[in-house]
């Protein structure tokens, strides 16, 4: 009965030590039941949950769960689960009870072995998964693009173990998210290019793919990092990138059977005495102009075209004309010096073609290289980028026009072709006025820029004038051509100031440099 259980303490005995229950305890813990009819004493387990967590921080010892790691290879072996020791509470529980009910106030504690939640059993069917899945190479594929394969050494470090011993599956394989993304990149920079338009130039009568075109590709990370854990979790071995496809604008066959039967402008100028510098700057503008296409309707750029006019674009420091002070223009120390000559040259293919002239400037007085047939007095074209100078034509003959230039040490020698529109290009004599004769005294820049005792002869005097060139363009019926409106029936008036022998003179450190007139020492 209830007195009896409570009258003295309980001994419980195990693993070679002793606990005692005292009766405080065990009257708190003291409960009824109905069994058989009868009303029997029994003890509370959760009354006592303090008392056995005292003895199981004795008793108990945890065992450790099978565990699959990786070997330096990368392979998976199985780490053997351990088996633990605990105090199983029912069992003694009951014994307890047993003893109490028998009148008795000692009893044995059930300590024994414990499996851990997860034993090496669980484990078999995991392993295989691990197994089959670093076994099997992952091929990545896109039409255009060489196979990208990922092997055991690129998947490997991509696994994460999770223990979930309160499912079926006692381990959970799943794959690193940043490891995932870090490898949809590796894929982006192996398959994204951008997007290229097909470019053209002209050569030997008709239109040729200098760089072709080229479809834009852009992978898509999400989804490819989905198609990726989708085929490696499931040892599929290949996987789909998800790709933007981005078309040209301009296709590598956009210009097809393009031909420029008809040389519609002729130009040609003499460099042959240029300085090495400005020889330099000529051939390269002439070579970056070489080739040039424009279509129909198309407006053309002299400098969009030749590039920036800088050193790091690869032009050298020369000459050029510029006006150093108001009313004061002289020859100057100039990079990119001498492209001048370049636009001049086209200009007068361009002239004489017809075409329409959208923007053109004068130099500040006249060179003499353009003077030469198929040129004219008072017709150049002068550029210069850093003050928003170019030389513009428009495109209005309704087909291609392809540029086609050669400078051979001596001449630049520039044609435009096309298809003929049936045009009439009429072009008068220039008309001269206002002539201003040059001064005759020669200048000398005396400089530290050239060797010493070098001279150069850097500008030839010249008259200065006023010009006035007039040109009708008609079509087969004799109407004015017009463009935006406006009739291609034109005088081009230029006007020119005077120029003067100009030299320059290499002199010593030790002296000043100046500028003189009448002889190179100025005395």
């Amino acid at each position: 009965n209830a007195r009896t259980v409570i009258s003295q303490p309980l001994t419980l005995t195990g693993a070679g030590q002793s606990w005692t229950l005292d009766t405080a305890t065990l009257k708190d813990a003291l409960g009824y039941q109905l069994l058989d009819g009868h009303i029997a004493v029994g003890l509370d387990a959760k009354k006592l949950a303090p008392f056995f967590d005292q003895i199981g921080a004795v008793v108990d010892r945890p065992g450790a769960n099978a565990r699959l790691v990786p070997d330096a290879a990368g392979n998976y072996q199985l780490q053997p689960d351990k088996t633990g020791v605990a105090l199983d509470r029912a069992a003694t529980l009951t014994a307890i009870d047993a003893a109490l009910t028998a009148g008795q106030h000692s009893a044995v504690a059930t300590i024994g072995p414990k499996a851990p939640p997860i034993v090496a059993a669980d484990l078999a069917p995991v392993k295989a998964q691990l197994d089959k899945m670093l076994a099997t190479p992952l091929v990545v594929s896109f039409p255009g693009a060489s196979a990208i394969t990922f092997t055991r050494a690129d998947i490997q470090p991509l696994i994460r173990l999770a223990e979930t011993p309160d499912k079926p599956t006692k381990v959970t394989i799943s794959l690193d998210p940043a490891g995932l993304s870090a490898l949809a990149a590796l894929l982006a920079g192996k398959l994204n290019q951008p997007v290229r338009d097909a470019v053209f130039v002209y050569e030997d009568r008709q239109a040729k793919v200098k760089v072709p075109s080229q479809e834009g590709r852009a992978l898509q990370g999400p989804l490819t990092e989905q198609s990726l854990q989708t085929a490696i979790l499931g040892a599929t071995g290949t996987a789909t990138p998800y790709i933007i496809i981005t078309k040209p604008n301009i296709a590598s066959d956009a210009m097809a059977g393009v031909t420029f039967p008809d040389r519609l402008g002729y130009g040609r100028t003499d460099y042959s005495a240029s300085i090495a510098t400005r020889a330099h700057n000529v051939e390269l503008a002439t070579e970056r102009l070489n080739g040039a296409l424009i279509p129909p309707g198309a407006v053309f750029s002299f400098n969009a075209q030749v590039g920036a006019q800088t050193v790091a674009n690869g032009y050298q420091e020369a000459y050029g004309i510029a006006l150093v002070s108001t009313g004061k223009v002289e020859t100057v120390s100039s990079v990119a010096g001498g492209i001048c000559q370049v636009s001049t040259t086209l200009l007068q293919g361009v002239f004489s073609a017809g075409l329409p002239i959208l923007q053109r400037n004068t130099h500040l007085y006249w060179v003499g290289y353009a003077t030469p047939a198929p040129g004219m007095q008072g017709l150049d074209a002068t550029v210069d980028d850093q003050s928003g100078l170019d030389f513009q034509f428009a495109n209005n003959t309704g087909h291609w026009i392809g540029i086609e230039t050669v400078a051979d040490g001596e001449n630049v020698r520039i044609a435009i072709y096309g298809t003929d529109p049936g045009w009439t290009v009429q072009i008068d004599d220039p008309v001269i006025s206002n002539i201003k004769q040059p001064d005759p005294k020669p200048v000398y820049e005396r400089t530290h820029d050239i060797p010493v005792g070098q001279t150069l002869y850097i500008e030839h005097a010249a008259d200065g004038f006023d010009a006035a060139i007039h040109r009708r363009v008609t079509d087969k019926n004799g109407n004015v051509v017009q463009y935006d409106g406006q009739p291609l029936d034109t005088t081009f008036k230029s006007s020119y100031t005077s120029s003067r022998d100009r030299y320059q003179v290499g002199i010593p450190a030790s002296e000043p440099e100046k500028t003189v007139e009448g002889s190179p020492t100025g005395e």
